[in-house]
C-alpha cells in the first residue's frame, strides 16, 4: 500500500505560499523603512487640511512664501501644477508628491478658489527650506531614531528564517504570521500617500489584512503554546480545540469587519498627530489629521 503523505502532496503549495508571504513582507518592510524616513524638505508657509474639494489653507505664516505670493487663510487649493485632485486622499497624495520632489527655490503653480470670488486665482509661491529642518540632534537621539525606524528588520529576519527552516510546521507558520503582523503594527507613515499609484493600494491592503489578523493570531499563539501558563493550569478548558480556536476566529472576523470596509471604500478617520508649525503635508494647525483608518 503506497505511503500517502498529505504534507508532501501539498508541499509545492506551501512553498508558493512561503514565497508570496516573504515577497509581500519584504516589500512592505522596505517601503515602510523608506517612507518612515522620508519627509519634505521644503515649505511655503501654510497650515493645511484636506477634503475632496481640495486643500484648504487654515493659516498663512507671516513673511512666508505663501503670504508673499498672495495666499490667504480659507483659500481652497483646487489644483496643483494644473492637476485637480478628486478625493481627500488624492489631495494629500498630490501635495506630498509635489513637496517631496521640490527643492528650495522651485516654484509651484496653485489654482486657488477664494471665498467671495467667482473665478479661481493662479498663484506661484516659491519653496523655501523647512524652518527648523537643519536643527541638530544628539548622537543618542539619532541612533535611537534609526533603531526605532529599523525595528521591522528584526521581525522580518526571525519570522522568515523560522518559516523557511520549518515550512511544514504549523507552529512555524504561526510564529511567522505573528511577526509579520508585528511589522505592520508600527505607525503608518503619512508619506505612504506619496507612494506610486500601483504600490500604495498594495501597501494599504497588506497592512489592513495583517493588522486585522493580529489579535486572533496573538491569542492563538498563546493558546497553543507548548508550555502551560498559570492561567492554562487554572482553566485548562481554554486550551481545548474549540475554545482555543473560537475566540481567535472571533477576533479575526471582528478585526476584518472593522478594517476591510475602511480600506475598500477609501474612507478616512482622524488620527492624532503632534501639533507642529509648518507647511509640510501632515503638519496641520490642529492636533488631528485625516489618514486612512487602516
Amino acid at each position: 500500500m503506497p505511503n500517502f503523505n498529505p504534507v508532501r502532496r501539498y508541499r509545492p503549495l506551501l512553498y508558493a505560499a512561503v514565497f508570496l508571504l516573504a515577497t509581500l513582507t519584504i516589500l512592505y518592510t522596505a517601503a515602510w523603512m523608506y517612507y518612515v524616513r522620508l519627509s519634505p524638505q521644503v515649505e511655503i508657509g501654510i497650515d493645511e487640511t484636506y477634503s475632496s474639494a481640495g486643500v484648504e489653507i487654515g493659516g498663512v505664516h507671516k513673511g512666508g512664501p505663501a503670504e508673499k505670493a498672495g495666499l490667504e487663510a480659507h483659500d481652497l487649493i483646487v489644483a496643483i501644477n494644473g492637476t485637480h485632485p478628486d478625493t481627500e486622499l488624492s489631495s494629500n497624495a498630490m501635495l506630498l508628491r509635489t513637496w517631496l520632489k521640490a527643492t528650495p527655490g522651485d516654484t509651484v503653480v496653485l489654482t486657488v478658489q477664494r471665498p467671495g470670488q467667482p473665478q479661481p486665482l493662479i498663484v506661484t509661491p516659491v519653496f523655501r527650506a523647512n524652518q527648523g529642518a537643519g536643527d541638530t540632534h544628539t548622537l543618542a537621539f539619532t541612533v535611537g531614531k534609526q533603531v526605532l525606524d529599523s525595528y521591522t528588520i528584526l521581525f522580518l529576519i526571525v519570522g522568515l528564517t523560522v518559516l523557511f527552516l520549518r515550512t511544514d510546521d504549523r507552529n512555524a507558520w504561526l510564529v511567522a504570521m505573528v511577526f509579520v503582523a508585528f511589522i505592520t503594527a508600527g505607525p503608518m507613515p503619512s508619506e505612504f500617500g506619496a507612494a506610486p499609484p500601483g504600490l500604495q493600494p498594495l501597501l494599504l491592503a497588506f497592512r489592513t489584512i495583517c493588522n486585522a489578523l493580529l489579535p486572533g493570531l496573538f491569542y492563538f499563539f498563546f493558546a497553543v503554546f507548548p508550555t502551560r501558563s498559570p492561567i492554562d493550569r487554572k482553566a485548562p478548558w481554554l486550551s481545548g480545540r474549540f475554545w482555543s480556536l473560537a475566540p481567535a476566529w472571533a477576533l479575526e472576523v471582528f478585526g476584518m469587519a472593522l478594517a476591510t470596509p475602511c480600506h475598500l471604500s477609501a474612507q478616512c478617520c482622524p488620527i492624532p498627530l503632534p501639533k507642529e508649525r509648518g507647511s509640510s503635508p501632515g503638519m496641520v494647525p490642529s492636533s488631528w489629521a485625516w489618514y486612512p483608518c487602516c
